[in-house]
């Protein structure tokens, strides 16, 4: 079975919205004119964040990685026309994020503006990703979801039984890295990674994941996208044609990633 998270608002769709809850509500407890944050031109969480601002009447700033193309993204079209301010950086600058004097200095341009960390990573964007669940989601066995950043995963593990698991499908290589941000943010020892979707690393695509994208929009009117649901999805039907999910029931949980226009 597909779950779709019940929509916090019409515009907002997927996982998004339980990322920014609890970031917006401390930019606002911290009485800031708005919020920061950071992602590249075709960025869901930068999408996200700017029509938040317009529904909720905060200014919005984004980050972006690499110069503005001749032709804009639709993410960024989008951005724009909801009124959020965007500063474009070289890559090798962007590439500094994690850096906490790169923060800082961030902070200090905009000391008005309460930043929120690329993805909405963070120990706020957990704690709303722990609200993603419904009640309906408790009789299944196993839980299946994209990972990025691991900030879905860690709000679902934190939120689920203890009888349950997770399986979060990669969609870039580097599974230390995802495995040492999940493990900080929950304690809980009831999810795990894997590779199956990743189908060459983030953003990245091969003929055979976009057929069978098109395979279960044809089939099942399914709307997936190729840089998380696809994936996800694509990698959960090759572990259950391994056999390693049998006699489970299986939920796998559509986060969203549909393109917004503006």
């Amino acid at each position: 079975m597909v779950y779709f998270p019940q929509p916090l608002h019409p515009q907002l769709n997927g996982n998004k919205p339980f990322k920014l809850k609890y970031n917006i509500d401390a930019m606002r407890a911290d009485s800031q004119k708005g919020v920061l944050t950071f992602g590249g031109a075709y960025s869901n969480h930068l999408a996200a964040t700017a029509a938040a601002g317009k529904i909720y009447g905060f200014e919005t700033i984004g980050i972006v990685r690499g110069e503005r193309a001749s032709t804009p993204s639709d993410v960024i079209l989008f951005c724009e026309a909801q009124g959020m301010q965007l500063i474009f950086i070289s890559r090798s600058e962007y590439a500094r994020r994690d850096e906490l004097k790169w923060m800082m200095n961030w902070q200090k341009k905009f000391p008005t503006h309460f930043i929120i960390p690329e993805g909405g990573a963070n120990a706020l964007g957990v704690k709303g990703c722990e609200e993603l669940l419904s009640e309906e989601c408790n009789e299944f066995d196993v839980l299946a979801c994209a990972v990025g950043t691991g900030t879905t995963l860690a709000g679902i593990a934190r939120s689920m039984h203890a009888q349950q698991h997770v399986r979060g499908f990669a969609v870039l290589d580097d599974l230390p890295t995802l495995e040492k941000n999940i493990g900080s943010w929950c304690e809980q020892k009831n999810w795990s990674l894997s590779a199956a979707g990743m189908c060459g690393g983030y953003a990245k695509t091969t003929e055979e994941l976009l057929q069978f994208m098109l395979r279960m929009q044809t089939e099942f009117q399914l709307t997936l996208d190729s840089v998380y649901t696809g994936k996800m999805i694509y990698g959960l039907l090759e572990e259950i044609k391994l056999g390693m999910w049998d006699g489970k029931k299986i939920l796998a949980i559509h986060t969203g990633g549909f393109r917004l226009t503006p």
